[in-house]
């Protein structure tokens, strides 16, 4: 799709060859109008995505704009040519545009006033916009933009697996925004804490069911928003609130699978006409079916091996459960591995071994140590700081334990040992192959 809507508007280019750009142009710097460019397949696929989401939500759809796909693109590339996972940029640094993203926008030519607006989301551990998408969707602080009655443009930047989404809101239209939305269905039952910062640290948690998102239609007075959650047979489920640009619940436990849960929540505007009075809102959304496990065909590639006798061949994998094989041959592992928010965790126990590492566990720091050969690699219990060998490396996301059950991040900790790991999206599966 051509960008003419903005025909007259002049942007500065200087996209390089490599990675997913989602602004086709020149290598070097140039000037040139909006209806030089095309935006990327990706870019537009996470527009339509978007879009097909809000218009569920009975939100106005929002637009690409070419300084935000310029320089949300500049920052990707930053982050790939400098090995970073932050929002900052170091001047002097490879691929410099700016400190943050207001800066970055504005050095592409955006107008100051408009550059001011930009708000930016990150992701550096899945393959896709879209999938960048559910992982901020699936989240708290980063959904908010998404989901904001009064967004009206966003850029996408993609390289490798680092991921930026810029954003600016200027709609003036004000509506209900609620999110899982009205009738949603196959909506995950938990949030595992993997966001930074964690909304689950103020309460103690580790884990909590999957987060509900409240946004009125005018400004509520936050000590007196009243809200239930309450499951198909009427019962209520506890939660936590939290205020943040819209409000939050997090239920304390995990949401039970393929039930059906209403949402009640009671508000007094301070602002309009109905200042003052109790409003209601009211919405339902109906959780994901349980994971089951069937036999199905495994992958192959060539020559049928026969399975042993007495063990599993292959099973139907998903997200809840996760296949894992090593070295050629499928693993049973339990608890299983799994993705949450978009990133495959495996479980600690039962993997690394199979990898020719050894496994050490300090409870006073709650600190996971993976030694293999001359690597060392040590990961902290709720915290996205990592070492290998001593070296300090910044995780998108944390490890985290359910029910006395360490998860880690696959990729990560299994390429940090030197293994080599391949994902099948269409069948859920990821290979690990030792360097050994």
């Amino acid at each position: 799709m051509k960008i003419n809507k903005l025909a007259s508007v002049a942007i500065a280019l200087s996209v390089l060859l490599g990675g997913n750009s989602a602004l086709a142009a020149s290598t070097d710097p140039v000037s040139a109008t909006s209806s030089d460019l095309e935006y990327s397949k990706e870019a537009k696929e996470a527009l339509s995505y978007l879009n097909a989401t809000r218009k569920k939500m009975g939100l106005k759809e929002v637009t690409l704009n070419p300084y935000l796909v310029k320089a949300a693109q500049n920052h990707a590339d930053y982050l790939t040519a400098n090995n970073s996972k932050e929002h900052s940029e170091v001047k002097g640094s490879k691929k410099f545009t700016g400190e943050d993203a207001k800066q970055r926008v504005a050095a592409v030519g955006a107008p100051e006033a408009y550059a001011k607006k930009a708000g930016e989301g990150l992701t550096f551990h899945v393959d896709t916009a879209i999938e960048a998408l559910d992982t901020f969707l699936g989240s708290a602080y980063h959904r908010t933009p998404l989901v904001n009655p009064r967004l009206s443009e966003i850029g996408v930047g993609i390289s490798g697996k680092n991921i930026n989404f810029l954003y600016v809101a200027q709609n003036t239209e004000v509506v209900h925004s609620v999110y899982p939305y009205d009738g949603q269905t196959g909506v995950g039952v938990g949030f595992y804490g993997f966001e930074d910062p964690n909304p689950l640290t103020q309460f103690g948690l580790t884990k909590s069911g999957y987060i509900i998102s409240f946004s009125p239609d005018y400004v509520p007075r936050i000590k007196e928003l009243k809200a239930t959650i309450k499951n198909s047979k009427g019962e209520s489920i506890p939660y936590f609130t939290e205020w943040k640009s819209q409000w939050f619940l997090f239920p304390k436990t995990e949401l039970a699978y393929n039930e059906t849960y209403t949402i009640s929540v009671n508000y007094v505007p301070e602002l309009g006409a109905d200042e003052g009075k109790t409003l209601n809102k009211t919405w339902s959304f109906t959780t994901m079916a349980e994971p089951v496990t069937t036999p199905t065909a495994p992958p192959t590639t060539g020559t049928t091996k026969p399975t042993p006798s007495g063990s599993i061949s292959a099973v139907k994998f998903n997200k809840d459960n996760v296949g894992v094989y090593i070295n050629g041959e499928m693993v049973t592992l339990n608890p299983t591995a799994r993705i949450v928010d978009g990133s495959t965790f495996i479980p600690l126990r039962g993997v690394f071994e199979k990898l020719g590492s050894e496994i050490g566990w300090e409870e006073a720091t709650q600190t996971v140590t993976i030694t293999k050969g001359a690597t060392i690699v040590k990961l902290t219990i709720g915290s996205t700081t990592a070492t290998v060998n001593g070296n300090m490396i910044t995780l998108t996301v944390a490890p985290f334990t359910i029910e006395g059950s360490t998860y880690v991040p696959l990729r990560f900790a299994s390429e940090s040992i030197g293994a080599d790991v391949k994902w099948d999206a269409p069948t859920y599966t990821a290979t690990i192959t030792s360097s050994e």
